[in-house]
């Protein structure tokens, strides 16, 4: 690392030793790129392009030493450059702008098989609309959900332009979305309710209401309060329920993903001035 005076060099050396920096220290990563991105080096075109070029050579040996980990070979021991029996088979992997070159090996009868090297995959992100589902279900404050949407698009929006452009939008789409008419509002939590329970976690969860025995449907809620001993504990559990779990969105969203008579009069009852939709 004493060896490394990226930060103050007008051009940053392109040798197999700072590339074995780059590989073995993460404090040498965080340097390499953080002169790569300086601000006083942004206009000067000619190391601009040289940095640039290095980064992908860089950034291929990591990934290259990266797969050769996952292939549980050691760095730098590599079978021969052509097929052959109890050998290995030589495979590109299209990396960026270059073609890696790998050696994959072969069992002892010379044939190749697949299942020695298993499916090479990162984790993905959630979509937006599993991350927005997973967020209202969980009860996020707006700027949670501002995170979590800045996580999603990670550089290409701040958190702070998010909740001052964004944000509002999203929010008038619930709004508009909480107040659509029954027919609608059964359609979209028919697909959303879907959406959600992929979400790990909150299977038993459903617009903010938590832990519902068996599940956060309508149909599940009632079942759940059916299990009291006489029809006046059912009805006292839901009308409880409703008031202490249930906003009157939440409410009225219950109301129209599946009809139940118990509910509609527990519900007009914990909340009669509130207009629940035919079904």
């Amino acid at each position: 690392m004493k060896n490394l005076h990226i930060l103050n060099d007008d051009i940053i050396p392109t040798s197999v030793d700072l590339i074995t920096q780059l590989l073995t220290s993460e404090e040498a990563q965080k340097q390499f790129f953080a002169a790569i991105y300086h601000k006083g080096r942004v206009s000067e075109a000619a190391n601009r392009q040289s940095d640039l070029e290095l980064a992908g050579t860089v950034v291929s040996a990591i990934v290259e030493s990266e797969l050769v980990a996952f292939l549980k070979r050691e760095n730098g021991k590599r079978g021969a450059r052509k097929n052959y029996r109890n050998g290995y088979i030589s495979r590109e992997l299209h990396v960026g702008r270059e073609r890696l070159p790998v050696q994959i090996p072969r069992d002892r009868n010379g044939v190749f098989r697949p299942s020695f090297v298993h499916t090479y995959s990162r984790e993905f992100r959630p979509s937006i609309e599993d991350i927005l589902s997973f967020a209202v279900a969980e009860g996020y404050r707006r700027e949670e959900l501002a995170i979590l949407l800045y996580q999603a698009y990670q550089d290409q929006r701040s958190d702070g332009l998010i909740i001052a452009k964004q944000m509002p939008i999203l929010f008038e789409s619930l709004e508009k979305w909480l107040t659509a008419p029954a027919p609608g509002m059964i359609r979209l939590l028919v697909g959303w309710e879907k959406r959600v329970r992929h979400c790990a976690g909150i299977e038993k969860r459903i617009c903010g209401v938590k832990q519902l025995e068996p599940d956060g449907t309508l149909s599940g809620i009632c079942a759940w309060a059916c299990d009291a001993d006489s029809d006046e504990d059912i009805e006292a559990k839901l009308i409880h329920f409703v008031k202490t779990k249930c906003g009157v969105n939440t409410v009225q969203m219950l109301f129209a993903l599946n009809h139940c008579d118990a509910f509609e009069a527990a519900a007009k009852k914990a909340w009669p001035q509130v207009k629940f939709p035919a079904v």
